[in-house]
């Protein structure tokens, strides 16, 4: 594994170790550790339970620590009174505890010295189960209200002895509150201070003593929640005080907060000791599309020993190495399809269990737990190999620990990671690049792919026409239509300024096999927008559409639906045919043909038959053609039919330059190009051959040459034959030869004098 110099021998999750059974020891971990986990949930199951905004449950809050579970209620609320695209960011969830005050309220009659009456409210909670229950929220809040009768005081004591307060409690660390509801702490005022509304100008209507109410919402998280009520302050046998103290209600858990990473090659580093321990216990909620990341790695200072919580292959993967030895445990369900899943995995010496949306996968065995100090999130390694996550995290608990990913987020805000829900398609700065032409983004998070299968559309946007240029003769047709690819909504984009003054040129037309229903969508000799309607009874329906002409050479999108409603037609955008009625005979029409064989030329493109794309796809969609077509990219610049263009035709003397499948100019030149090049390639290559051959051959026959010499040309004049040649006194001297090349000197000397002979007799040495 990149990054990690572990080694050894891997363990899958084998069906012999696999068990179904589970035991009453695994209940607490399928508890959720949060009201927002619980409605998440159950949201991501499609559960009943989805649409209930209030729920009594039990919770744990270290999701399998030392704490203990607890009951709580919990609530949904939202915040919109409108339904609107962001209604889930408006969404708030609520964490009550309950006290066990009485409803009707703590009373208090007679005469009482200023907290002389003491009340102690339970929350079924120790001080360090609070205390991690409250430090776990951003904000927390308490009702209070203070019902009082004549001659009651609350914050001040009758008489000159003001300085006293009546009532007062005891919060967590011992604090005494000296306020009622949010009123500044210990201020000694109370809620109508603070706009000027308390009786007789008082702090507090109570300390007017006349019979009044107090009451507020104390939301000072420091002074939650209220542990004890001291009581008292009543200066008449006639004076009665009642105390009611509502539910601690709590939101915005800090373990809720959600961190996006649009960056696989990011990561978050915090160190968390797990030292000594026989269980580890880690549970956190994903969303994610890729199909092979990784989550987090919690391991040793060395690297040499972690656990590790990835993706592999659309599948959740647990795996432990310690000394040498790398364990794994494979969920069956995929994760990869941009849903929330709740993930909880539980290891101690005998089995591993890892769960997704609480199904989950079980592995006995006996493993050895490394001991691990530093919690790593995302990417295992600084190289950017995009090997870390992309997508969502929330309610991260780790070994009882929960782990504020929006603290550590904060940290290396904008770098990649984002605090709440953040995606590409969702960025409107990146409008530009989204899906075009109704392709369905589809989020990846580092990025975004569009899915452009719905749609009539290709390219990596949808953004790229798909069509064709028809040439009179052309013919397509649809013989009979897959019934799966029925539907009741269709789609022609033309393009043409063909005018048949004869009658009309049909665009579609379709009818049934099996009845007499029937469907025609023309063009009128005046270039109108014509549909004919028969349902194979009695119904016929002949509308046009006169407000546009279809063959002004403009491209035309035509998309019309039929249902039991009826039948509507719109033009570019506009309503042209707006036809009540009943029309779902219209999913009895499969076969169809498009585009008149001998009237019509010009461009076809967007064709859509209920789910079928035949220019898209024509093999799936048992489309037939014939003729001169060309399949692509249809060009919509304006045909040229000018009237030197009739000449021309005219003086070809033929109909092929006329009945040619006309691409645009650039697609012309593109191929008079692609024609000549090896032409010209060939032509040149063959001179150079010949160039070559002529050369070669000039250097095998070529003369030999005449080689100057430093002799006189006088002394050479026409050789007479041979024979004359030889003298009697050279036949002598050959005679001689032997004695005469005794030394160098005599032979020299015998060439001269040969040489010297008269010029009849030549010698030559």
């Amino acid at each position: 594994m990149a990054g990690f110099s572990g080694r050894g021998k891997v363990r899958g999750s084998s069906p012999d170790r696999l068990a179904s059974d589970i035991s009453a020891a695994d209940f607490r971990a399928k508890l959720p550790s949060s009201c927002e986990q619980y409605f998440a949930l159950n949201t991501s199951t499609k559960n009943i339970a989805k649409r209930i905004n209030k729920q009594l449950l039990m919770i744990d809050i270290d999701g399998g620590g030392s704490l203990k579970p607890f009951n709580v209620e919990c609530r949904k609320i939202n915040n919109l009174k409108k339904k609107e695209k962001s209604q889930k960011e408006n969404i708030e969830y609520f964490t009550i505890l309950n006290n066990d005050a009485p409803k009707t309220g703590i009373q208090v009659r007679g005469i009482s010295e200023p907290g002389s009456v003491r009340h102690i409210l339970n929350y079924g909670l120790d001080m360090d189960e609070l205390d991690n229950f409250i430090s776990s929220f951003e904000h927390c809040e308490q009702k209070m209200s203070f019902q009082c009768s004549k001659d009651q005081r609350l914050m001040n004591y009758s008489g000159e002895d003001n300085k006293r307060p009546s009532v007062w409690y005891t919060t967590r660390n011992g604090q005494q509150g000296l306020q009622w509801g949010d009123a500044p702490p210990f201020s000694r005022m109370c809620p109508c201070a603070l706009n000027d509304s308390c009786l007789l100008n008082f702090k507090c209507n109570c300390d007017s003593g006349e019979a009044s109410l107090d009451e507020g919402i104390n939301s000072h998280i420091q002074l939650l929640p209220i542990l004890q009520l001291f009581i008292g302050g009543g200066t008449s046998s006639q004076s009665l005080a009642n105390v009611s103290i509502g539910p601690l209600e709590c939101s915005g858990r800090y373990i809720s907060e959600t961190i996006t990473f649009t960056d696989r090659n990011q990561r978050l580093l915090t160190s968390l000791n797990f030292n000594n321990a026989r269980t580890f216990y880690a549970s956190i909620q994903i969303k994610l599309t890729h199909s092979s990341l990784t989550i987090f790695t919690f391991t040793s200072t060395n690297q040499e020993r972690w656990f590790q919580l990835s993706v592999r292959d659309g599948h959740l993967v647990g795996q432990i190495v310690n000394a040498g030895l790398i364990n794994e445990i494979i969920s069956d369900i995929r994760v990869d399809d941009n849903r929330w899943h709740l993930i909880s995995w539980e290891i101690d010496e005998h089995k591993q269990i890892l769960r997704v949306d609480l199904k989950e996968k079980i592995l006995k065995d006996f493993f050895i737990l490394p001991k691990t100090s530093i919690l790593i999130i995302g990417s295992r390694t600084y190289i950017p190999d995009r090997s870390g996550f992309a997508g969502q995290l929330k309610h991260f608990i780790l070994n009882g620990e929960s782990i504020r990913l929006g603290q550590l987020a904060k940290k290396v805000l904008g770098n990649g990671i984002q605090l709440g829900e953040w995606g590409a398609c969702n960025i409107k700065a990146n409008n530009n690049g989204k899906c075009q032409n109704e392709g369905i983004c589809v989020e990846l998070y580092d990025g975004f792919k569009c899915n452009c299968s719905l749609t009539p559309f290709a390219g990596d946007t949808c953004e790229e026409e798909v069509g064709m240029w028809l040439s009179t003769g052309s013919e397509l047709r649809i013989a009979w239509q897959h019934p799966g690819q029925v539907n009741n909504c269709f789609r022609i984009n033309v393009q043409t300024s063909n005018i048949n003054n004869n009658g009309i040129i049909n665009l579609i037309r379709a009818n049934a096999l099996f009845a007499e229903s029937r469907f025609n969508l023309s063009i009128d000799k005046e270039g109108h927008l014509n549909a004919f309607i028969f349902d194979g009874f009695f119904f016929t329906q002949n509308v046009t559409y006169d407000k546009i002409r279809i063959t002004d050479n403009k491209s035309k999108d035509i998309r019309f639906c039929a249902n039991s409603t009826g039948f509507f037609l719109n033009v570019n955008g506009e309503i042209a045919f707006t036809l009540l009625g009943n029309f779902t005979f219209f999913s009895s029409l499969n076969v169809w043909n498009f585009a008149d064989k001998q009237k019509f030329k010009g461009c076809i493109s967007r064709l859509m038959i209920g789910n079928a794309f035949p220019l898209k796809n024509p093999k799936e969609s048992r489309l037939l053609y014939s003729g001169k077509i060309n399949f692509g990219s249809c060009p919509f610049d304006k045909i040229e039919q000018h009237k030197n263009e009739q000449q021309k035709i005219n003086s070809l003397n033929s109909d092929d330059y006329y009945n040619e499948i006309h691409l645009s100019s650039f697609v012309k030149s593109q191929k008079k190009l692609l024609f000549i090049t090896p032409i010209i390639g060939l032509l040149s290559a063959l001179f150079i051959l010949l160039t070559l051959f002529i050369f070669l051959v000039y250097i095998q026959r070529r003369p030999d040459g005449v080689y100057k010499t430093n002799e006189n040309n006088s002394n050479f004049l026409p050789v007479p034959p041979l024979i004359p040649i030889l003298s009697n006194n050279y036949e002598a001297a050959e005679k001689n030869t032997s004695k005469k090349y005794n030394s160098k000197e005599t032979k020299f000397a015998e060439c001269e004098s040969l040489n010297d002979a008269p010029q009849p007799q030549e010698f030559f040495c």
